[in-house]
């Protein structure tokens, strides 16, 4: 956006001049370690009336900011850039905007693989007939003909002059601290350096605490600060946000600035159960591929390590063959059918629901994620309650790829800059998933690993790359823990390692992942490891949906929302031996299959059940005609090669009831009295960023 490509906001409806004062700036301390007493958060300002604050993203890391700016897409269907390089919109947007109120439009063109936004353009309403506006977009010669427009945004009220926003009063407590950001969302080519101010308000008067000059032509990024509070401690006060642009701007010049989670920290006393949690998702990252679930190569030696020393689930059932789905399964302990992300192009519906990172946040935690795009973003769903949300991808690129190093190297920023406070935080890493792209210097190892299994000397080289892609973020993993342990910042810390599903490598004639619910697939490793976890393997069947549940408990969080999954955390103290036995489901959706190699894609109708319980599991297959279903018995037969049930027809009689009963059980069981009490669950529209539906496609959605 602009002339300095920045970032992105969406609500519900560098270099810098610096002048400060009572500033602690924050940095990034090599040997931070847990301080005590604990820093609680006081008040979080962004929090207020409505379920969901406004976000803004920048430098790709996403935050709830004070009062973002009200966006809506003009554009309905992507248009190719025409000879003239002059594009025209018109938009319903400004029809409820009063008098001259401003408008920005800023355009998406993607060329290939490469994405570009154009600078935004400024229109008022005023001498506008009609509740539409007109905007006339000029293509810079330096993109190509050949591209499309794939997006256009109108923001409305831009900063033209002056903005404040004042805090609600609190009572500033013992070691008072106010954390917040500082950034600019984009400006016009024709703007002045804007001024970022921070007063502090008691008894009717307002002392001037903080002041930062940014200069849109160079400011990229969030700008994190802390002001300390001491000199105010057991005062009543609110805090005023204010910016202004430094000189009267040109025709046409407009910024928007933006806070990030202005946020009250003070000492407090850590709770009984003062765990922190780090939750790891390898993406594609299938169970079998790992000697510690049985595995001929040493793929994972740390991982094992850690394993042995805590506790590994035996027998993982992931709830989806795709990541939106399962990862919103493992964020929400509700099945794809009940919280409705499915359809990664086009969900049909979402529910929107209280999430892991949201209980933890109301608890008092500080919460951060790292992904690495595709469908783990923010206009999913999935950065709700996440206080720091970032996405490591090239902004010029449409293909996501892996990108293990700087992910944990965010990491260790991250877990630094919050030394002190209670942490959630979550890693997401495409490493292990296509395109697969180990460093050369792992291409001499596990060159035999599809070999004995596969003629093909092609899919044998991509089951290569692809324990090569497993040892290399195992290296990387082995690297941050012991660093971090160094640092005295993994005290307290249990260590969650997962996946979302597997992937296929023409065991029953197909490659890759999505359309079918084999082993291969849906069988995901599971490891806990940290304090008071006991080291022991757990045979019992689990699933995704127990994951939230137990970060919970293990974390002393408790959350109003209805769950799917039950609590772990039995089983992690060393008693008892298993649960009862329960219905562990799982869905396909993805209707696109790669049959043989060199693969040929067809279409699979769609959707695809199973359910497991104890060591039986069914799979029902949708045809045009009906239903197909395939029985397996577990316990003599795991990796599902004969269908018993011709041989043993009662063998999974009760199992198929259930398949029959479970989309109306699914897609009613937010739909309870128990949850109206809780306060109910809303289901919403996702309109699917036009950049991030190129992105999925790259990804084989």
């Amino acid at each position: 956006m602009g002339h300095v490509s920045r970032g992105r906001l969406w609500t519900k409806g560098g270099s810098f001049a610096l002048a400060v004062c009572g500033m602690l700036p924050v940095a990034v301390i090599a040997n931070a370690r847990e301080v005590s007493p604990a820093t609680v958060a006081i008040a979080r300002f962004v929090d207020g009336a409505e379920k969901q604050p406004a976000t803004a993203t920048l430098g790709g890391d996403t935050r709830y900011v004070l009062r973002g700016y009200v966006t809506g897409s003009v554009l309905k269907a992507a248009v190719e850039i025409p000879q003239s390089r002059r594009l025209s919109f018109e938009t319903g947007v400004a029809a409820d905007v009063p008098g001259d109120a401003p408008v920005v439009l800023v355009v998406t063109v993607v060329n290939g693989t490469s994405v570009r936004e154009l600078p935004g353009v400024l229109v008022r309403k005023a001498g506008v007939s009609g509740p539409g506006l007109e905007f006339d977009v000029d293509v810079p010669p330096d993109v190509a003909i050949g591209g499309k427009v794939v997006g256009a945004m109108a923001i409305r009220d831009p900063v033209i002059g002056r903005r404040e926003i004042r805090t609600k009063s609190v009572k500033i407590p013992p070691h008072g601290l106010l954390e917040f950001a500082a950034g600019l969302l984009d400006a016009s080519p024709r703007s002045t350096a804007v001024s970022f101010e921070v007063d502090v308000c008691s008894s009717g008067t307002c002392e001037a605490a903080f002041s930062q000059v940014l200069d849109p032509n160079t400011a990229v990024g969030w700008q994190v600060h802390q002001l300390d509070l001491s000199k105010h401690e057991g005062r009543s006060a609110h805090f005023r946000f204010r910016n202004q642009a430094t000189a009267a701007a040109e025709e046409g010049g407009w910024s928007l600035p933006v806070w990030g989670n202005p946020t009250l920290f003070g000492a407090g006393d850590k709770p009984v159960n003062d765990l922190n949690i780090i939750l790891l998702s390898i993406d594609t990252l299938r169970a079998d591929h790992l000697r510690s679930y049985g595995y001929e190569h040493e793929t994972a030696p740390f991982i094992d390590r850690l394993a042995r020393e805590g506790s590994l689930f035996e027998n993982v059932v992931a709830s989806s063959t795709t990541t939106g789905p399962a990862h919103m399964t493992i964020f929400t302990s509700l099945q794809p059918s009940t919280h409705g992300l499915i359809q990664m192009l086009n969900p049909e519906r979402f529910a929107d629901v209280e999430t892991v990172a949201q209980s933890m946040r109301k608890a008092g935690f500080e919460t951060g994620a790292i992904t690495e795009g595709g469908p783990m973003r923010e206009k999913m769903g999935f950065q709700r309650g996440f206080n720091t949300f970032q996405v490591i991808e090239d902004p010029g690129k449409t293909v996501p790829v892996g990108n293990i190093e700087k992910n944990l190297s965010n990491a260790r920023d991250w877990l630094r800059r919050h030394a002190g406070r209670r942490r959630f935080l979550f890693l997401h890493t495409y490493q292990t998933h296509f395109p697969l792209s180990p460093p050369e210097r792992y291409h001499q190892l596990f060159v035999d690993s599809g070999t004995k299994k596969k003629q093909n000397p092609a899919v044998a080289n991509r089951v290569a790359a692809y324990d090569q892609s497993i040892r290399y973020v195992d290296d990387q993993l082995r690297s941050f823990v012991g660093e971090m342990k160094r640092d005295g910042l993994l005290e307290r810390t249990v260590l969650v390692i997962t996946s979302d599903h597997g992937e296929s490598f023409l065991e029953r004639g197909y490659m890759f992942h999505g359309p079918f619910l084999h082993p291969e697939i849906i069988n995901v490793p599971l490891i806990i490891h940290g304090p008071g976890i006991a080291a022991r393997r757990i045979s019992g069947p689990v699933g995704h949906v127990d994951i939230m549940p137990t970060l919970l408990e293990l974390a002393g969080v408790t959350s109003g929302s209805k769950q799917m999954g039950r609590s772990l955390v039995p089983l992690l103290s060393g008693t008892p031996d298993s649960l009862d036995p329960q219905p562990l489901y799982s869905e396909a959706w993805h209707r696109r299959a790669a049959l043989g190699w060199p693969h040929k894609i067809t279409m699979v109708p769609q959707p695809t059940f199973s359910v497991r319980l104890g060591q039986r599991k069914l799979l029902r297959a949708k045809t045009k005609s009906g239903h197909t279903y395939e029985c397996y018995d577990l316990a003599n037969d795991p990796g599902e090669h004969k269908n018993i049930l011709d041989l043993r027809p009662n063998a999974c009689a009760d199992l198929k009831r259930l398949i029959s009963d479970y989309s109306d059980f699914a897609k009613g069981f937010l739909d309870s009295a128990d949850t109206a009490a809780a306060g109910g669950a809303t289901h919403q529209q996702i309109e699917v960023d036009p950049v991030v539906q190129e992105r999925l496609r790259a990804l084989g959605y």
